[in-house]
């Protein structure tokens, strides 16, 4: 009998993965994050895996004085229509608060959406470590006024 649980594993490792980096990223730009990270058992031969994202949707929440603090769901896959669904349930506020889904595309790019008007926009690009602000539907080589500055 095939092991259906490889393919899972192996997307929740990926996933992990993928959190991490992001993370690394922030904590390079002086941010404290917080990581919300999944408990994983095993019942006989099958390993399954909790979720312990903060509210039920964020992966990462990410706090630098004097800015916003950001919470952010992590994502490999283009399903992003569920991930608004989740992050919807909650009643934000935007004042204090930015939400984000940072989408792994592949090769280390990552697009960033922000949550403005209950729809995500997508704001800036990240590719080869390089934070990309999105202006006029194009991304530019400059640094974004929310605290993305790397550490000099």
């Amino acid at each position: 009998m095939k092991n259906t649980n490889t393919k899972k594993r192996n997307s929740n490792q990926r996933g992990a993965e993928i959190e991490r980096k992001v993370m690394h990223f922030l904590q390079e730009r002086e941010y404290s994050v917080h990581h919300s990270k999944r408990s994983v058992f095993r019942t006989g031969p099958i390993i399954r895996c909790n979720s312990n994202d903060v509210f039920g949707c964020i992966d990462l929440v990410a706090v630098k004085p004097g800015e916003k603090t950001r919470f952010i769901q992590v994502t490999t896959t283009s399903g992003i229509g569920e991930k608004l669904k989740k992050i919807l349930k909650i009643k934000w506020n935007l004042k204090h608060s930015n939400v984000e889904v940072w989408r792994y595309a592949s090769k280390g790019r990552f697009i960033l959406m922000q949550l403005k008007n209950k729809r995500l926009k997508k704001f800036a690009e990240i590719q080869r470590n390089q934070l990309l602000l999105l202006k006029g539907g194009q991304c530019h080589d400059i640094e974004l006024k929310i605290g993305l500055q790397k550490r000099r």
